[in-house]
């Protein structure tokens, strides 16, 4: 069975490159275009969309309604689809997090699977949520010839590419670059091997 993973359409804090995390800011009016513009690529994908699962946050829970109104099927919120928490750097840009306290911001990256920010959670921590509930969701699934949707945020679909393909985390930044309403088509197969 495919399965997309999708990230959520603009914020007004992306377009000012602000580190949101957990913070609950919404879709601006690009962002809500991208959601519109992200249904219209995965109909043209020849997707068969018939259940989206979507992070609590507002950001992804408005996109995924936008993908599930086009495919006419319902939204679930799913917790563990959750953006990681970045703790007391959320509202700043990575660059004045990495010119506020260089050691700091250099162990956090040498070190992403594990370190956690001030007060914030590592990708370890995010994925410990994550892939308990999208393979309990996978393994649930009837096979019907339908395909599902996880709506979620740009950290938490890097964590998942780096486990996934075993890349080094210290590399995540570099490794995957994911733009807003941007989506990957995996299969429930690699996915449950790696859960």
């Amino acid at each position: 069975m495919r399965v997309y993973f999708a990230r959520h359409g603009e914020t007004d804090w992306n377009a000012l490159q602000h580190i949101q995390g957990s913070r609950d800011i919404p879709l601006n009016a690009a962002g809500r275009a991208q959601a519109q513009l992200l249904a219209d690529r995965l109909a043209d994908e020849h997707a068969h969309i018939v259940r989206v699962y979507t992070s609590p946050l507002c950001r992804a829970v408005e996109t995924a309604r936008t993908v599930a109104a086009r495919f006419r099927c319902d939204c679930e919120i799913l917790p563990g689809l959750a953006e990681i928490d970045f703790g007391d750097w959320e509202g700043n840009s990575w660059r004045a997090v990495r010119e506020s306290d260089p050691a700091a911001f250099m162990y956090f990256q040498a070190h992403r699977r594990t370190q956690r920010p001030p007060h914030g959670e590592s990708c370890q921590d995010a994925l410990d949520r994550l892939l308990p509930d999208v393979g309990r969701v996978l393994r649930s699934t009837e096979p019907c010839g339908g395909e599902l949707l996880f709506l979620t945020h740009s950290a938490v679909l890097k964590a998942l590419l780096c486990h996934l393909n075993g890349t080094p985390f210290s590399s995540i930044s570099d490794a995957y670059t994911l733009g807003n309403a941007q989506f990957l088509t995996l299969t429930a197969e690699e996915i449950l091997q790696k859960v």
